[in-house]
């Protein structure tokens, strides 16, 4: 089944957020990374704060085989403000496959839909100290902040 298919059949479920958060906390503990996947594309399709602590949890271990920019971009559509600490620590991890700061970009894209005061502070921290491509990014995002 491709992905696209994928996405709308599970977009298309309802009442399902308890499902899946119990399903998140089972893959997070189980450290079954194939499913963890799938239940973040579960995620975006049904974003629910209750999601946060478990995936605020798995961003701190920093596990290989975690789908980390999936897990970031699922905190952002969350908009959870308890996010915002977890997603500035993010930021400044660097795996090694990550040579071109696509964490850090994720979390500054995150950030931003998150949009609250905090959130912004953060983003203008590094648009200053970050690496170039990471500064561009959040230059960019702050330009089109979200407006109250």
């Amino acid at each position: 089944m491709e992905q696209n298919e994928l996405l709308n059949q599970i977009s298309s479920l309802r009442d399902v957020e308890s499902c899946i958060s119990e399903e998140l906390a089972k893959a997070v503990d189980g450290r079954d990374w194939d499913s963890l996947e799938v239940l973040l594309w579960a995620a975006i399709c049904h974003p629910c704060e209750a999601y946060a602590p478990v995936l605020e949890r798995m961003l701190h271990r920093r596990e290989p085989g975690v789908p980390v920019e999936d897990l970031i971009e699922v905190l952002g559509e969350i908009g959870s403000e308890t996010s915002v600490v977890h997603l500035e620590r993010a930021m400044y991890w660097r795996p090694e496959w990550d040579e071109f700061h696509s964490v850090a970009v994720k979390c500054i894209g995150a950030l931003a839909a998150i949009g609250n005061e905090s959130a912004k502070v953060v983003v203008e921290t590094v648009s200053s100290t970050a690496p170039e491509v990471v500064r561009d990014w959040a230059a960019a995002k702050l330009a089109t902040w979200p407006k109250p």
